[in-house]
Order: C-alpha cells, then structure tokens, then sequence
C-alpha cells in the first residue's frame, strides 16, 4: 500500500481510501501555526469577534472573509457539495452577492455568492479561495482545502 503523506493546514490526521486511485493519502494536522482556528483564512483564526466587530484585544477583525461549509472532509468526484461563506467590509457590514467570488485552484472560478452548489471534476488536493470585496475596494480572503477523490 503506497501512503503519501501531505501536510496541509486544515486537515486532523486521518487516513482516507479513494475508490479508483488505489491510493490511501494521510492527512496530517498542521493547524498548531493557526491560533484559535481551523483555517488560515478563516475570521476564527483571529479570535473571537465582539458585537461591535472588534476582537479580544480590541483590533477590528474587518474587513474580513469566512467559509463555513464545506468542512475538510474528502469528497468524491461528481457529487453535489454545499459552499456557504460570508464577508464584511471595513465598516463590518456584510458583503453579498456578487461582491464574493469563489476560486478553486483545480476547477477554476467556481461561485459568485453567498450560498451554492458544486460539483468537483478534478481528482486531488483543492484549494478553495473566497475574496470578499467591499464597496471601498477593500478586500478580505480565506481558503479551505478540500479533497476529491
């Protein structure tokens, strides 16, 4: 059995068989980096955010990006899978619409919105980017890897 280890911020160790690879990949954890979140990109790896937008420490945590769906969890090829995010801009009012666009690093521009359906074509390690962008031209991101096999 070939094991391939990759080492990607977002993934708990684990062991995940792929029908029609003939490959098992581990998956392991390397979020010790990311303080107090399961994402680099993602708002909860700055802290908690207060009422008023500001973190623990009091520093704006806007603008900023969050994806939260899909979680890590290999996927297979051709199924539907559920992406939601949200974005705030400088002032910390949302961000909607058109305003977020998805990317992923395999399949392309993948979404334009809060809230949307895909289906991965492409076997392998994604990325998935999400760019809020406010009206000021600000711009937040956050990233999710995500396996298809």
């Amino acid at each position: 059995m070939k094991i391939r280890v990759l080492i990607w911020a977002g993934f708990t160790a684990a062991t995940v068989a792929c029908s029609g690879l003939g490959k098992d990949y581990t998956f392991v954890d390397s979020d010790a980096a990311v303080e107090g979140g399961t994402d680099a990109g993602d708002a909860s790896a700055k802290g908690d955010a207060r009422a008023d937008g500001a973190g623990p420490d009091g520093a704006s945590l806007c603008p900023d990006a969050k994806i939260n769906h899909p979680s890590t969890e290999p996927r297979m090829v051709g199924t539907d899978v559920a992406f939601v995010g949200t974005g705030r801009d400088v002032d910390c009012n949302p961000i909607i619409g058109s305003k977020l666009v998805w990317v992923d690093s395999l399949e392309g521009k993948i979404g334009q919105t809060e809230t949307f359906i895909v289906q991965f074509s492409t076997r392998g390690a994604h990325t998935v980017t999400l760019t809020a962008t406010g009206r000021s031209g600000a711009t937040a991101t956050a990233n999710r890897p995500c396996f298809a096999c």
